[in-house]
């Protein structure tokens, strides 16, 4: 969060960002986080205005970085907390949480094909 407010993107702005990556339908997510047609297409024509997005909704060369920094950014704020855990506590806090996740699996709380390339525990 921190991140994506660090680069100046907002909610729906980063969702497009992300969907623009290609690794998700943007109209599955725009779907599935309840953003409106025009809510999407106003939050695209912003990154278009800061020349993130080309005409075609595809990521810029500047898209690219900014997104890129967005995940380092992400995923140093994150390391903290797995390094602390350990290999050993991180494999039991999977263990764990896995009845949580499939329940949210089975309620349809988790977007099959996600911006995180995220897959269900099994």
């Amino acid at each position: 969060m921190a991140a994506l407010v660090s680069a100046d993107l907002d909610p729906c702005e980063a969702l497009v960002a992300f969907a623009a990556e290609g690794r998700v339908a943007p109209e599955a997510l725009r779907e599935a986080r309840g953003w409106s047609p025009e809510e999407w297409t106003a939050a695209a024509e912003r990154l278009v205005r800061r020349g993130l997005l080309d005409d075609a909704g595809g990521l810029t060369e500047d898209g690219v970085a900014l997104r890129a920094w967005v995940e380092d950014r992400t995923d140093l704020g994150a390391a903290a907390a797995w390094v602390a855990l350990g290999a050993e506590r991180c494999e039991r806090l999977v263990e764990l949480a896995a009845p949580v996740v499939g329940l949210i699996v089975e309620n349809g709380g988790f977007l099959a094909t996600n911006p995180m390339g995220l897959t269900p525990l099994r």
